[in-house]
């Protein structure tokens, strides 16, 4: 330990005091390099990486790459983990390349489907954040099935892990069918509102009968002020989902998947023999 202090006379920093003991042995040349302090990736390099990953080699090997190029593993400025990390970090989101590529083949898909269907959002950086898309024969089917509308944004395992929103329906054979697509950099309220907006633009304003969705509040949000006149129910998969989550009572969930089953049982009798009688 030591310290120091700057002198006003001299205009220097100077050493008053200087204790040799210490609570661990310093690091050696050969250790110095993992200290957190002497790590790091330059920017030159990391561009290097970004680009030899395009490419097509993998991380271990562009970490080959650095070590033979700097002339030993000790004297690439990183560790093999910084590496790793710092590209995962860089592909959070869609790259400049990916988004025109994507762009370009959408805005081609509406010469072979004049229905077809698409919209971005770019930040301030013109960066690409949000993106929907919608065939011309899922804007057939809902119009045909927009009986229900389920709401499912749990798919998140993508390469730029942005999650991906899919409106389904079912048509007259009990068989799903996808409404549309969207990739969005987060789940906000305004995030949904503007899947909402794009969603009716796409559908020429038509509403569905009922909607569900997985409860999530951002998203019953966007459903509130978009659609406020549309039932809203929350999926009974999610709902069993959470009280095996949160309830521990002995036969509690087994009891309300028998309830929820005993409701639908009830409600599809109702509804075909009902409303032929």
């Amino acid at each position: 330990m030591f310290r120091v202090c700057y002198s006003k006379i001299t205009k220097l920093w100077v050493v008053k005091e200087f204790r040799a003991n210490h609570n661990h042995c310093m690091a050696t040349d050969m250790q110095k390099h993992f200290l957190r302090s002497h790590r790091k990736i330059s920017a030159a390099e990391l561009e290097q990486a970004k680009l030899l990953k395009k490419a097509g080699m993998k991380t271990s090997e562009i970490w080959n790459l650095f070590v033979h190029q700097n002339g030993g593993w000790d004297k690439v400025g990183c560790t093999k983990k910084d590496l790793y990390n710092s590209l995962a970090a860089g592909r959070k989101g869609v790259d400049d390349l990916d988004a025109n590529t994507t762009l370009t083949f959408l805005q081609s898909k509406l010469d072979i489907d004049p229905e077809f269907f698409y919209a971005y959002m770019v930040d301030e950086e013109s960066r690409l954040t949000h993106l929907f898309w919608a065939d011309g024969a899922s804007r057939f089917d809902y119009e045909l099935f927009r009986d229900s509308l389920a709401f499912d944004s749990t798919y998140k395992t993508n390469r730029c892990q942005m999650p991906l929103v899919v409106l389904v329906g079912s048509n007259n054979h009990g068989m799903t069918c996808v409404f549309e697509f969207a990739l969005i950099q987060n789940e906000t309220a305004e995030t949904y509102t503007w899947v909402l907006q794009n969603f009716l633009e796409c559908m020429k304003d038509k509403l569905p009968e009922t909607i569900l969705t997985d409860g999530f509040r951002s998203m019953n949000k966007a459903i509130e002020d978009l659609m406020p006149s549309v039932v809203h129910r929350t999926c009974s998969w999610h709902i069993l989902n959470n009280a095996i989550k949160h309830v521990h009572e002995e036969g509690f969930v087994g009891e309300l998947r028998n309830l929820i089953k005993r409701y639908i049982s009830n409600l599809l009798v109702t509804l075909i023999y009902g409303a032929s009688g």
